[in-house]
């Protein structure tokens, strides 16, 4: 962006670019659900590093099962942080191709200042960058907005809770969306299907499946720890993952209005199509 000469041609490509956001939530849901496994696991029980030399430290070794317990919490926490950050990440790629069309079309360099204020404006500030500068509002913000207040909250303060946090009065309110099944009857009665707790259901006539979109939000006051549940995660990167589908198809719009060129293997509008 230092360079005098106007660019002639930019070509972006938005697969690669969200495509960084794709992987943080792949692999934050992965290790997860391969910690959550293992913290359950009633056989792992070994929590000392291979290798014939055993350290000690100053503190007596914790019982095995608080280990397990608080292995579970942590791997939560830090799957949520890998994910949220990798969309700052896909959001300051993003914000840069934005510059660089606006300077094709309007010969108006960009300086690194307004780059790097955007670099460490926090997801947050991004969003609102996003909007005042190329009007690029999603609903997918409301959602990033409160889950990035979780993140600064387990990344600054260890998951305890403080005023800075929170979304409401002494009160940090972290939405999601869920998906809910339910076997709708021939009589018109609806039973929702335990997909996530597991077990039976009785039906007293033929049924059909129902899938249907629910918000759900997990409210922490201040003073208390931020604790998340498997199935609280497993949502928040779902809807994650349509925040980033839904911030991808915004910008495929505003590159069109700005008749640049791109790249996108796999529509986005396609992939919004499943939640109403």
């Amino acid at each position: 962006m230092t360079d005098e000469t106007q660019p002639r041609k930019v070509t972006v490509d938005l697969d690669e670019i969200w495509g960084l956001a794709g992987a943080g939530i792949l692999r934050g849901s992965a290790f997860a659900a391969l910690g959550t496994n293992a913290a359950r696991d009633p056989n792992l029980t070994d929590f000392e590093l291979p290798g014939l030399l055993k350290l000690y430290y100053s503190q007596p070794a914790p019982d095995v099962e608080e280990v397990k317990l608080e292995f579970g919490h942590w791997v939560l926490a830090n799957a949520l942080r890998e994910a949220v950050e990798s969309f700052a990440l896909a959001l300051d790629r993003s914000y840069e191709a934005l510059l660089l069309c606006e300077w094709t079309k309007t010969g108006r360099r960009p300086t690194k200042a307004r780059f790097s204020k955007f670099h460490y404006a926090g997801v947050e500030g991004k969003l609102k960058t996003l909007h005042s500068e190329f009007g690029i509002e999603t609903v997918a913000a409301r959602y990033l907005r409160s889950l990035n207040k979780a993140r600064n909250c387990l990344a600054h303060r260890m998951g305890m809770v403080q005023a800075e946090d929170c979304t409401e009065e002494g009160v940090l309110v972290v939405p999601f969306r869920r998906m809910e099944f339910a076997a709708l009857e021939e009589t018109g009665r609806e039973r929702i299907i335990p997909v996530d707790s597991g077990g039976t259901f009785q039906t007293e006539s033929p049924w059909r499946p129902v899938v249907s979109f629910k918000e759900e939000e997990r409210r922490f006051s201040v003073g208390t720890r931020l604790l998340f549940e498997p199935v609280d995660i497993k949502y928040v990167f779902w809807t994650l993952n349509h925040c980033g589908l839904e911030l991808k198809l915004k910008i495929i719009t505003k590159l069109q209005e700005m008749g640049v060129s791109f790249k996108s293997g796999d529509p986005a509008g396609d992939k919004l199509a499943a939640p109403p």
